[in-house]
């Protein structure tokens, strides 16, 4: 079972307030004809981006742009036979990033030039302004610069630094926050009903305030291969092979993707680091800090900035296809193991 996706959802937790914000806009009829919606991955901005499409396009709604499913305007976006509802996405490109080509947004200005289909607005929905390439960023730029009469394009930005900054100047932004864990705790409970809560309630650390996020966590097994790469880190601290861990990491690299290959070291060394600076890691149970603390130990408080950036280099520089999973793996363990990684060449941070 999973939660609706943004166009067929009715419930919208956790962010009342930009879509009381966004109702008042559209009560006092100046409604502006660009919007950035931004803040994390997976916290409702699409799910908030298609209320507003509904509510633009006539559809009946409370306070909180909420409609009913039974309502036409409603029933219409979610069957992509609204006229006058635009949705740029992205392609998947295999072995590549995935992004929105120009020839999807080639013949914007011409389309949103024209009379309305049904005599009112016309929507945009761009998700996400991250994924567009240079030349269909620059298409969107077009239409922000002279917008045909009627027009509302809504951006879905998920990283500030991944969209053109004169996209995002000729846009009014309005950001949303991390949800509650309380918040995400109630969708796991929708989305994964046969889950036991521990196992859900286990995801709420390391979902960063994100219902998407901590789906994503539990469709890796991200949990299982934390706890086994962990496991591995500390017994290379008691005098383990460093073989061995790179193994386990490696394992976890497949798990987790080229999307997001380095969650797992990656949390390791942060929950080390609160460890070692003396704070006691959300959710960890005694096992847990034992074997964070015999990680911690390899340097001292003073050094763990070193480790950290060749990690984010390291996370910065993996692709698929121009750094295997192998060296990324032995590099990624060295720094776990208090290494330098000197035999890998980082690139510089982000």
């Amino acid at each position: 079972m999973s939660l609706p996706e943004p166009r067929l959802a009715v419930e919208l937790l956790g962010q009342d307030e930009p879509a009381r914000q966004l109702a008042r806009v559209l009560a006092s009829g100046r409604v502006a004809h660009g919007w950035l919606l931004s803040g994390s991955r997976g916290i409702g901005k699409a799910t908030l981006a298609w209320r507003f499409a509904r509510a633009l396009l006539g559809a009946t709604h409370d306070e909180l742009l909420r409609s009913e499913p039974a309502d036409r305007v409603f029933r219409m976006l979610a069957g992509g036979s609204h006229p006058d509802l635009h949705v740029l996405e992205v392609e998947a490109s295999r072995g590549r990033r995935a992004v929105i080509k120009v020839d999807q947004a080639r013949d914007l200005k011409e389309e949103f030039g024209a009379t309305a289909g049904l005599g009112g607005r016309r929507v945009l929905i761009v998700d996400a302004a991250d994924d567009l390439n240079p030349q269909s960023a620059n298409a969107i730029l077009k239409l922000l610069e002279e917008p045909p009469s009627g027009t509302v394009i809504l951006l879905i930005n998920h990283v500030p630094g991944r969209i053109l900054p004169t996209i995002a100047s000729r846009c009014v932004r309005l950001r949303l926050k991390r949800l509650d864990d309380a918040v995400v705790e109630r969708l796991l409970g929708q989305a994964l009903p046969d889950r036991p809560a521990d196992a859900r309630r286990a995801l709420l650390p390391f979902a960063r305030g994100s219902i998407g996020r901590a789906l994503w966590l539990d469709e890796v097994g991200f949990l299982e291969r934390y706890h086994d790469v962990l496991a591995a880190c500390a017994a290379t601290a008691r005098g383990g092979s460093l073989s061995g861990l790179a193994e386990r990491i490696a394992q976890a690299l497949q798990a987790t993707g080229a999307q997001a290959p380095f969650e797992v070291p990656q949390a390791i060394l942060y929950r080390a680091l609160q460890t070692a600076a003396g704070t006691i890691p959300a959710g960890s149970d005694e096992g847990e800090r034992a074997a964070l603390s015999a990680v911690a130990a390899r340097r001292p408080l003073d050094d763990w900035g070193t480790p950290w950036d060749n990690l984010a280099r390291l996370a910065a520089r993996f692709e698929p296809l121009s750094l295997s999973s192998d060296a990324a793996s032995l590099a990624a363990a060295a720094v776990l193991a208090g290494e330098t990684a000197e035999h890998l060449v980082l690139p510089e941070p982000w």
